[in-house]
């Protein structure tokens, strides 16, 4: 009997951007990936579930730019899948501001993975984006935006590092969607 299968959520629906006419912010997607490795960002609810696909990219592609509301908190899931099927997720927060410009970027690693949020609004003096928050932590996927800590303070932290990745364990994780589960070929 397989196991994984019957408990498989199904792939998570594409991220839709909010109307013409509505505050939003630009968000760009940049991945630094080894080959052979795919990259997903995923729009969370603010208790990190009802994932919306945002776009999925590799070492020679990245997704296209979208919008996004600004009228609150924004969640990200970052997912890097290796060829090897190791997942490594990293899941962030922040208040985008109406016209700015956001870029993801997810960059992997020989066992992992990283993932920020910059304000590149000023594309010749782009910056972490200041109200940034890791919302995952070891043993908690998803911190209140009340327990998380800015990113500054996280990697200031010695026994944790802000902007890296958390592995999903090889047993299914059932808050990953299966958008990725079809991109190994």
């Amino acid at each position: 009997m397989s196991t994984g299968c019957a408990n498989r959520q199904p792939p998570a629906p594409a991220y839709v951007a909010p109307p013409a006419g509505a505050a939003t912010a630009r968000l760009l997607m940049r991945g630094t990936l080894a080959p052979g490795d795919t990259y997903g960002v995923f729009l969370l609810g603010d208790d990190c579930t009802r994932a919306q696909r945002v776009g999925i990219g590799n070492a020679q592609k990245n997704p296209d730019g979208t919008r996004i509301t600004t009228n609150g908190l924004s969640t990200l899931e970052v997912l890097v899948l290796k060829p090897s099927r190791d997942i490594y997720r990293v899941r962030l927060s922040f208040m985008p501001q109406a016209g700015h410009s956001y870029v993801v970027t997810a960059q992997s690693m020989a066992t992992g993975a990283r993932a920020l949020v910059l304000d590149a609004t000023k594309p010749d003096a782009m910056k972490l984006e200041p109200t940034l928050r890791r919302r995952d932590a070891t043993g908690n996927a998803c911190l209140t935006w009340a327990n998380s800590r800015p990113i500054r303070l996280a990697t200031q932290d010695a026994t944790s590092d802000g902007a890296s990745d958390l592995p999903i364990p090889k047993a299914r994780d059932e808050s990953v969607p299966d958008d990725l589960s079809g991109l190994i070929h």
